[in-house]
Order: C-alpha cells, then structure tokens, then sequence
C-alpha cells in the first residue's frame, strides 16, 4: 500500500501510518478501547479526534457543532464545549509526522520542539540524526534533546518463556542528549489521549502556545481543512440570491 519494502528506509511518516493500518488489521478484544490517529500538518482536526474516540460520525458531530455553536463563543470555547459533551469510548494515540527544514531544523521551531515536552500528554517523538532513528523522551537544563537508542541486534527467541525471561534486553538501559542543530528534519510527535480531559487540556494549550509563538508546530482547529471548506460551500450554497427584479 505504502511502496515499501523490507530493507528500505521508513520515514516517520510512513511507519506511523503503517502502525494505525496494522492496528486496524489486527485488532483484537483486548485492545479496542486504544487508536491510533495521525495527523498532518501540525493540525489537531477536533472533528477527526472525535470521530476516532467516540465512535460519533461526522454527520453527527456537526449535529453537535451547530448545537453549541453561539456567536458570542470563540473557537476555542466551542471546540473545549463539543469535547465535554462527548465522552470518549478510547483512549487515543494522536501522531503528528513533520519536516521541520530541508538540510537541517530551522532555529525558529527550537522552542515549538522544547515546549512540546512540557504537555503532560506527550510521549516524546521519533526522530534522529544521520541516518540513525531514534526516540527522543525530554531535554536537559542546557535544552539538549534526551534520546534513547532502539537498536540492539540479538538471536531471536522462540518461546514466551523465553521473551519473559529477556524482557529487559528489549528496554535502553542509556539516555543520551543531543543538540537541536544536529537533529534530522523528519520527526513524528506522539500524544496520548486518555479521556476527553486530556483532549480538552491539550487543545487549550496548544492554542495558548499559538498564541505567545505563532511558529508554534500545533494548532486546534474544529473542522479538518477538507471539511472546513465544504462545511463553507453549504453555507454559501444555503443563501438566495434575490435580484432588484423580485417582488416582495
């Protein structure tokens, strides 16, 4: 589906997709209150999360728009308002794959990368250096990035019994930091949603961020872009036009 084969490179994009298509596949009952959500562009589309952790259709998450939409209310009091009157049925993995430059990250979304980890509900990001992938879970006081290495080649094992046994040798047992000049541009930002709580938390603060730094890397926004813009053409189809000629 995605063109990829067994030895080439994954970027974050597509193992991200890869992992919420193979969920979707191979789900099973002890895993079907947890979803993965991968969103572009660095657009928290409410109207997708809420379709993904509710089980709510679009139809009907408009439905709720329109009945708490007032025009003395701001977008964001509407979008905090929808997500308090849906209650969510999973928790949620939301992905945000990016490229922050072209041959290196650029300096004006240094901050964006270092207050990311300032949200309760990050889970740190998959990037790397080179060609070297790695997971990045925090920064130090000098604002250095702190990163695990997830590779560690061993002989595979056969049994459960032996995994448990193992299970360590699965883990870093190492943080180390890197600076942000030698950070890859390609990355993939993971949050995790419990309850709708959290979903309300990180939609107030990404705005709050957006606005002190309008470089912010996250932005809320009700509607996902295809569906703003249709949403806007009903609108428009909804209105009559009345020439000089009419009669009233």
């Amino acid at each position: 589906e995605y063109e990829k084969f067994p030895g080439e490179w994954f970027g974050p994009g597509i193992i991200f997709y890869s992992l919420s298509k193979c969920l979707e596949i191979a789900r099973v009952d002890q895993i079907q209150d947890f979803d993965i959500l991968v969103l572009q562009d660095g657009l928290f589309c409410v109207d997708q999360v809420l379709e993904k952790a509710t089980g709510l259709s679009y139809e009907e998450i408009d439905l709720l728009i329109k009945e708490h939409h007032d025009a003395d209310v701001s977008d964001l009091q509407l979008m905090s308002r929808i997500i308090k009157a849906t209650p969510f049925k999973k928790s949620l993995l939301i992905i945000f794959p990016m490229r922050l430059g072209i041959d290196f990250v650029n300096e004006s979304y240094y901050q964006s990368v270092l207050t990311f980890f300032d949200y309760p509900q990050n889970i740190g990001f998959a990037g790397g250096r080179d060609s070297a992938a790695l997971y990045f879970v925090g920064t130090d006081r000098n604002k250095n990035l702190l990163f695990l290495d997830p590779h560690y080649v061993q002989e595979s094992f056969q049994t459960k019994e032996e995994v448990a046994h193992n299970i360590q040798s699965f883990s870093c047992t190492h943080i180390r930091s890197l600076s942000l000049e030698n950070l890859c541009t390609s990355m993939g930002f993971g949050f995790y949603l419990h309850d709708n709580n959290d979903c309300i938390e990180v939609v107030q603060r990404m705005a709050s961020d957006r606005q002190l730094n309008p470089s912010f890397l996250f932005h809320p926004k009700l509607r996902s872009p295809t569906r703003d813009f249709k949403y806007r053409e009903k609108e428009e189809d909804d209105f009559v036009v009345i020439s000089d000629d009419d009669d009233f």
